[in-house]
């Protein structure tokens, strides 16, 4: 619920006026001398000294939680914004990937060499760049953890890696799976159990990311 910013000095009045209509039954029932007003006087002296007090230490409650809420604020806002530019970051991971994966497939000439050096000169290579980035920030800024989402970052560049392993080999010229025991020709079993994976990591990553973005809003 909600907290009344009016709360405060309605219990404020509420107190001042029971520290007058004391001090008015004190001095009637002390008689009317001039002793029994000064003595009235110096008990409204005493409850307002302490009234005082009580306001300058609920005053710095309030300014102190104050300063907590907009600090949570500013480390929600920052969470927050990490969270909607990593979720940014896999959606164009994952179409890069899409990308690179229908380019090898269809490819009539295998380009040679490192895998790794073709998937990170690539759009791809690109897109994991940046999606690493977040990882970092999403470690270091919003879960505390060093390796968490650096951990998530790498498990999807060895599926991509393993991905593009079997897409880039030829495909058998003549009886479909005849020879899909072969390494140097393309497995469609392997193919799909990697894009199998590809995407479940993907929707992981994408389903923890949600969880963030509704924690931090």
């Amino acid at each position: 619920m909600r907290e009344n910013p009016y709360a405060f000095g309605f219990v404020a009045a509420c107190v001042a006026l029971l520290t007058l209509t004391a001090a008015f039954i004190y001095s009637t029932a002390s008689g009317d001398t001039p002793k029994a007003t000064e003595n009235a006087f110096s008990f409204i002296n005493s409850v307002s000294s302490m009234i005082q007090a009580f306001a300058a230490i609920g005053v710095a409650s309030l300014a102190f939680k104050g300063y907590n809420a907009w600090k949570d604020q500013i480390i929600h806002g920052k969470a927050l914004g990490i969270a909607w530019d990593a979720q940014v970051a896999v959606r164009q991971l994952e179409m890069a990937q899409i990308k690179f994966s229908l380019k090898t497939q269809r490819a009539t000439v295998k380009v040679p060499g490192d895998p790794v050096t073709i998937v990170g000169d690539s759009p791809l290579g690109a897109a994991f760049e940046e999606f690493e980035k977040q990882c970092n920030l999403l470690d270091k800024v919003v879960v505390k953890n060093d390796w968490e989402w650096t951990n998530y970052c790498t498990e999807l560049r060895m599926l991509a890696l393993a991905h593009y392993a079997e897409a880039s080999k030829p495909v058998y010229p003549y009886k479909a799976g005849a020879m899909s025991g072969n390494p140097q020709f393309r497995d469609s079993d392997k193919l799909d159990a990697a894009q199998a994976n590809w995407a479940a990591r993907v929707e992981l990553i994408a389903s923890r990311l949600s969880g963030i973005e509704k924690k931090y809003s």
